[in-house]
């Protein structure tokens, strides 16, 4: 529970695009985590990352994620997203209340077709 930093990184490895599945509990428990790094995982995400209510930078690199809608729920502490690499398709319009986001790095999302005009309006701190 005293937990301040998790990072789960997998090789990408050419023989084997298997990614690390995340069970919806996973985060319970870790309510005081601050940084959050995952690289090649598949998850939705789970329900639990809504508990991570401390969490300043959440990196979700190279990642299969359902609706991340979930992460408004981060919008007290988060300052720094990275979903580089996802398969995400569309930005959620959620995506425009963490309003603490100082970086959103969305690099390399090659199924990107759509990030609603009020999602970047609403992210005033935004720096890069």
């Amino acid at each position: 529970p005293q937990l301040h930093t998790l990072t789960i990184v997998l090789e990408w490895d050419w023989r084997s695009d298997a990614l690390l599945n995340v069970p919806d509990w996973f985060f319970s428990g870790m309510e005081k985590l601050t940084i959050l790094e995952l690289n090649r995982i598949c998850m939705l995400p789970p329900l639990s990352l809504a508990y991570l209510v401390n969490l300043r930078m959440l990196w979700l690199d190279y990642c299969e994620l359902g609706d991340i809608a979930i992460l408004k729920d981060l919008n007290n502490n988060l300052e720094i997203l990275s979903l580089r690499g996802s398969n995400i398709e569309v930005l959620p319009s959620e995506m425009g209340q963490l309003t603490r986001l100082r970086l959103l790095n969305l690099g390399n999302c090659k199924k990107l077709t759509e990030i609603p005009q009020s999602v970047i309006s609403n992210l005033s701190r935004l720096e890069d």
